[in-house]
């Protein structure tokens, strides 16, 4: 079976509307992942928040700034803080190469139907990364 998808690339050094129009695009599909076992089940918001701030206090502008384009709330923030996501998937294979500049290569596992199909240049932090996309 031949699968074929365009990948759409862009840059937004600083998250923007282009961020805000691709979260607005997937949101429904990933908020019905989010909260499959419940909204119950789920660290939302205040244990999020807790977690990134005591792990990764360097990402907490960011994170503010992302829920705030997302438009708010217990359920976009806790989705985008990253807490103790929900297992989706076993198996990504990696390899390091270790030349002049070292890279971290990863075949996704995830089925072709839900590849987000971005590539993104972004410098959130400072650093200029490029990366394809994956849960926003």
């Amino acid at each position: 079976m031949i699968l074929e998808r365009t990948i759409t690339a862009f840059p937004e050094i600083q998250p923007g509307e282009k961020w805000q129009s691709l979260f607005r695009f997937h949101w429904s599909a990933y908020r019905r992942w989010f909260l499959a076992r419940g909204a119950d089940a789920r660290r939302i918001y205040s244990s999020s928040q807790w977690a990134l701030q005591q792990h990764m206090p360097e990402l907490m502008p960011v994170c503010e700034h992302l829920t705030e384009l997302a438009g708010g709330g217990d359920i976009a923030t806790g989705f985008l803080a990253p807490y103790r996501p929900s297992a989706y998937v076993r198996g990504c294979p990696r390899a390091v190469w270790g030349g002049l500049s070292p890279t971290l290569v990863r075949n996704d596992g995830f089925s072709p139907r839900l590849f987000e199909r971005m590539i993104l240049h972004t410098a959130w932090n400072g650093r200029s990364v490029i990366s394809m996309g994956d849960c926003l």
